[in-house]
């Protein structure tokens, strides 16, 4: 198996691309490039050739927020035999 998890640390389930000012100070949100470079690390070294016998997106509290929005993505681009979204 192979177990990808990215760290939510910024605030913004997955789907963020912004600079943000809160209270003077510049916050940078960039979940979504974070997510987007955990998939094209798994494309690149997870013994991809083209197909997966299965894939399993999951997530829970405000990661469940960003499983639900990029799982049409992950599904479509890891073809598999055997597809799953747990949350």
């Amino acid at each position: 198996y192979t177990i990808v998890e990215p760290l939510y640390c910024s605030g913004d389930a997955f789907i963020g691309n912004a600079i943000q000012d809160w209270n003077g100070q510049e916050m940078t949100q960039m979940g979504y490039w974070n997510a987007q470079a955990a998939l094209d690390w798994v494309k690149s070294n997870a013994n991809y050739c083209g197909h997966f016998k299965s894939v399993v997106v999951g997530g829970f509290s405000a990661g469940g927020l960003g499983t639900m929005a990029w799982v049409d993505t992950i599904l479509r681009e890891l073809p598999a035999a055997s597809q799953a979204m747990l949350v």
